[in-house]
């Protein structure tokens, strides 16, 4: 039977608890560390490295230039202690390194609150349908231009105008 008491306490304190029971604390802990990362390597190895992924015991680090990752596989295990100490027990015990070109980016805003959530619009750009009035000021803009490139950049214009609607 469960524990309970009348205390009134923060739910962010029972939180640890509840994934500890359920088996989750761990793989929050590593999705921290991988948010984390410029926090435990440093923003200067953080500028060309992220943690890519997590597999059994394993850190997956992907790194953007082969000079950097020659100079992480020297501290290879000073990484993997800042990793269990930041997780806070033995969670990895190798590290493998490997080459990406780019940094993944993920569009993030800032709400009037502060808080950052993910934009992604919730239809695609074909299911937008733009009104008779912007249609009509497009090709009113482009009639000027020549016939072949007319319609190659009143297209570019309708696509612009939908993402535009799709975003707002």
């Amino acid at each position: 039977m469960e524990e309970r008491s009348l205390e009134l306490k923060k739910a962010g304190l029972a939180i640890p608890k509840v994934l500890e029971k359920n088996r989750l604390l761990l793989p929050y802990h590593l999705y921290q560390a991988k948010r984390d990362w410029k926090q435990i390597a440093g923003e200067q190895i953080a500028k060309y490295s992220y943690i890519l992924d997590f597999k059994d015991k394993q850190v997956i680090i992907a790194v953007m230039n082969p000079v950097y990752m020659n100079y992480l596989f020297m501290y290879k295990n000073e990484i993997i202690e800042e990793i269990n100490s930041y997780v806070g027990h033995r969670a990895i015990a190798d590290v493998r390194f490997v080459k990406k070109g780019k940094k993944p980016v993920r569009p993030v805003y800032e709400t009037l609150q502060g808080e950052r959530e993910d934009v992604f619009p919730k239809e695609t750009i074909s299911q937008v349908r733009l009104d008779d009035d912007t249609v009509a000021r497009i090709r009113q803009e482009t009639a000027h231009l020549a016939e072949g490139l007319r319609e190659k950049v009143v297209q570019l214009r309708f696509a612009q105008a939908k993402l535009k609607k799709a975003y707002q």
